[in-house]
């Protein structure tokens, strides 16, 4: 492919998730904590690891750490604080399994959390989704399928 065309594609995408992140921004982010001021108790990052322990199952701060490309003193820091709120929980190996590896998975309150978080964003999304044009629903979902056939989509 020519020089001239990736360069004209790469700034498309860029446009593109720029524009996902003012949406996401103007629409549903806003929603968190930030300084005091939001309508949830829970910040972004907090809420980006509960998504992720959920996806992953149980999970150990490394596991975390691959996957969302933070370091594990940051991450460490903020797991115990959602420990320590009720939202995860840690549970340690067995005798005959490596002693310092230490699991940390979803409680009642993180997945309950999680489910009004998703229930508010099928909702904001619903209604964006809603008021555009049948073909523009169309190429939308004929968008995203194709997105999520090239990127594969590693979260349920």
């Amino acid at each position: 492919m020519e020089e001239k065309k990736v360069n004209a594609i790469s700034h498309q995408f860029l446009k593109f998730i720029l524009g996902l992140k003012h949406w996401l921004q103007e629409n549903y982010l806003k929603e968190f904590n930030i300084n005091g001021k939001g309508n949830c108790d829970l910040t972004g990052r907090q809420f980006s690891i509960l998504v992720m322990v959920h996806a992953l199952g149980c999970c150990t701060i490394s596991d975390l750490e691959q996957q969302l490309n933070v370091s594990s003193s940051s991450l460490s820091i903020v797991v115990s604080k959602l420990v320590k709120e009720g939202y995860l929980q840690r549970t340690y190996p067995s005798e005959e399994e490596d002693r310092r590896k230490t699991y940390i998975s979803l409680t009642q309150k993180g997945m309950s959390v999680l489910t009004e978080a998703y229930e508010r964003i099928i909702k904001v999304f619903g209604e964006f989704y809603s008021n555009l044009d049948e073909k523009k629903q169309k190429d939308f979902e004929e968008g995203l399928e194709k997105l999520n056939a090239i990127f594969g989509s590693s979260i349920q």
